[in-house]
């Protein structure tokens, strides 16, 4: 906030969520997990019941429905898809790159796992981006040198 490095119209959000300070619980109505939550543990349930239908691990769809806003737009289609499930269901989500829009702007795949598969989520993230090879620097960044990768410990 003192950076002042956002858009003017997201002021009043940043400051209003800088001001909250206050137990999630003691909120009204009371933020609560999925499992102390009936309409987002019936949500979880749902999905986990189409998922073994189908007999599948995860289930893939655009992260937007629309192309990425520029800075400072405010005003075309966001159709944000990612909130969607993830954050109502508690299971764990990626998102990897799937291509560009004509303009060159980055467009992303959603996978969305079951409870507790998150390797089998990175598994499937990995395996996506080395056969399609979407990824790639945004324009006037370059490759990532090895050099500049460190390594885990």
């Amino acid at each position: 906030m003192a950076s002042i490095q956002f858009l003017p119209q997201s002021a009043g959000a940043m400051q209003w969520a800088m001001a909250v300070d206050a137990d999630p619980h003691s909120q009204q109505p009371p933020c609560v997990d999925v499992q102390g939550d009936p309409r987002r543990k019936a949500l979880l349930e749902a999905v986990l019941a189409a998922m073994d239908e189908h007999q599948i691990g995860a289930i893939i769809y655009p992260s937007w429905s629309h192309p990425p806003r520029l800075i400072g737009d405010s005003d075309s289609p966001h159709g944000n898809n990612s909130p969607v499930i993830a954050p109502h269901t508690g299971q764990p989500a990626i998102t990897v790159p799937m291509g560009f829009t004509d303009s060159g702007l980055p467009l992303g795949l959603q996978l969305l796992a079951r409870p507790f598969d998150e390797h089998k989520l990175f598994q499937y993230a990995y395996a996506y981006e080395q056969v399609t090879q979407h990824r790639r620097p945004p324009p006037g960044f370059g490759r990532l040198q090895p050099e500049a990768v460190v390594a885990p410990r």
